[in-house]
């Protein structure tokens, strides 16, 4: 049995260029049969899968509990349902397992994401030890690499998916995409999936990303394209914006004795009511669109609204009274 494990490890080494001489590798690990210590590489005897060093003889994985062959462990994967549930006590809830991120409304950078229980963390790191079983894999089951999985599988999440065609790579231990093909984002459709931006949104650096909006105030100048943001900048005098992306709408012209009060770069005008010249009083200035200025009457009267001058006093050889600023003189 040593002779063909130690075989195996030959051809394993010869693969990755590595060698060994009295247990000591050149990758600076330790052989198979072998274990690092204070003193160096120290031989490892193995009892069903148990070492003693306390670790799990190649081929085999730890449980947590004892050491098992590795082909049990896509079982054990399974049963935990690792792939597809993520489990808690107190209370007992069974969560779906979840890696999404995506853009809200806000443009804030939203992460969903389940994280792996312990028991799976630990599977998953035990993986690792065991011999690499190549294109076997099928959908759901546990994965480290592409090659994992079968057919045309892809290694995402831990987990062999439907391939996607449009990923170049994935980020080392994530499962998420870090490179999609050009064009692409890989949050277009909310998961981990590369794919087109939605109309609503512009890429940049393989992620989709809302436009910007330009809100009350501001205008668009540029309305964005599918890897440009939107441009907005501020309303000119005289115009006002009140919804967002609107295009300036010119301030309200008031006429029929009226004026326009309050317009600002986010609000329309106000049509007011001009002010009224009373008697004694008479219109000194009234610009259309702007409020009537009065002036009052010094050296004549005016008797009814709005009266564009004042009218002169009546001469008299005799004065019954004198004239006021809403009144002639009265002659005997």
């Amino acid at each position: 049995m040593w002779f063909v494990l130690l075989s195996w490890l030959t051809i394993v080494l010869a693969d990755e260029n590595v060698t060994c001489a009295d247990g000591l590798c050149t990758n600076n690990t330790c052989a198979y049969g072998y274990h690092n210590s204070s003193t160096g590489c120290t031989n490892v005897t193995c009892s069903a899968g148990l070492c003693s060093n306390n670790t799990c003889e190649y081929g085999f994985y730890n449980t947590t509990i004892d050491c098992v062959p590795c082909n049990l462990l896509k079982t054990q994967y399974k049963t935990e349902k690792c792939c597809s549930i993520y489990t808690t006590s107190s209370p007992y809830r069974a969560i779906p397992i979840e890696n999404k991120i995506y853009e809200n409304d806000t443009g804030t950078v939203q992460v969903v994401s389940t994280p792996p229980r312990e028991i799976c963390h630990h599977l998953w790191i035990e993986y690792g030890h065991c011999p690499r079983v190549c294109n076997a894999l099928l959908p759901g089951d546990f994965c480290t690499l592409n090659s994992d999985c079968k057919d045309i599988r892809s290694c995402k999440g831990f987990c062999c998916i439907i391939s996607d065609a449009n990923c170049h790579s994935c980020a080392n231990n994530t499962g998420h995409c870090d490179l999609c093909a050009s064009g692409m984002g890989f949050n277009a459709t909310g998961n981990l999936t590369c794919g087109e931006c939605p109309y609503w949104r512009f890429l940049t650096n393989n992620t989709c990303h809302l436009f910007t909006n330009c809100t009350a105030g501001l205008y668009p100048v540029f309305e964005g394209n599918e890897t440009t943001d939107r441009e907005c900048q501020d309303v000119p005098h005289g115009y006002f914006t009140n919804e967002t992306n609107q295009q300036p709408v010119l301030w309200t012209y008031c006429v029929n004795n009226t004026y326009a009060l309050g317009g600002n770069s986010s609000h329309d005008t106000v049509c007011t009511n001009k002010t009224n010249c009373v008697a004694g009083s008479y219109v000194f200035e009234n610009i259309e669109n702007e409020d009537r200025l009065c002036a009052e009457c010094i050296d004549g009267f005016s008797n009814i609204t709005n009266q564009l001058e004042c009218f002169n006093y009546t001469n008299c050889t005799s004065y019954q009274s004198n004239g006021t600023n809403t009144s002639d003189t009265i002659c005997n």
